[in-house]
């Protein structure tokens, strides 16, 4: 019996990753640089530090520190998490059965620390995950797609990666909940669209959106 569940954000919780689309366009067009256009396939998965040291490695032509990459993305990200982003079709609906039941979840993000406090406290999604519950890939040794964020994430629930069921967008979580010995329920998204038969590969379960999910799946889904 599945005993905690484990979300990603972007993607999976939140309809936000064209955000991070438009924040690429912006920054490169504001420094009149072309943007790579196999880009976001090289950041999918990354975090934010990783992707800030990508970024210092492949475009030497800019000038900010990894540091200053940081602080400007989450400035040009910040007021779409905090006022305007928008949840995954009825993944409220799917929190409340879940917190009914009392089941615990957590939350692993390759996302920054202050741009998920924004999200939580525009959804108010602290009724569901714990703010204890929530690990951000920068405060693991390795992000996805090894499975140190999922394990620590088991650790801080108190249960077993085998009883964990992970909700993922990409195929870098998906395989990093796989290593990590969890149950993973690949969910579409569009702006991922392109992967969905990689992460149908890499999935024991796949939903368009959270209404896909039965009644019964706690017991019912398995490894």
């Amino acid at each position: 019996m599945i005993q905690g569940i484990i979300f990603d954000l972007d993607g999976t919780l939140l309809d936000s990753m064209h955000v991070w689309r438009d924040v690429d366009i912006d920054f490169f067009k504001e420094r009149n640089r072309p943007m790579p256009e196999n880009l976001q396939h090289e950041l999918n998965g990354l975090s934010i530090h990783a992707i800030a040291a990508y970024f210092k490695e492949q475009f030497p032509f800019f000038t900010e520190t990894e540091e200053e990459y940081i602080e400007i993305w989450n400035r040009m990200a910040y007021d779409k998490y905090r006022n305007s982003i928008s949840m995954k079709p009825y993944a409220r609906e799917f929190l409340e059965r879940l917190s009914a039941r009392k089941v615990p979840m957590a939350l692993a993000t390759s996302n920054s620390r202050k741009l998920v406090e924004a999200a939580f406290s525009h959804h108010d999604l602290e009724k569901y995950i714990l703010p204890e519950h929530v690990v951000t890939s920068n405060e693991v040794p390795n992000g996805k797609p090894a499975p140190d964020i999922f394990l620590e994430c088991a650790r801080r629930l108190s249960v077993v990666p085998e009883d964990i069921l992970v909700f993922e967008d990409m195929p870098e979580g998906l395989l990093a909940a796989s290593k990590a010995g969890m149950c993973t329920c690949a969910i579409r998204d569009e702006y991922s669209d392109y992967l969905w038969n990689e992460k149908v590969s890499l999935s024991q379960y796949q939903i368009n959106s959270y209404q896909d999910v039965p009644e019964d799946f706690l017991t019912t889904w398995k490894k």
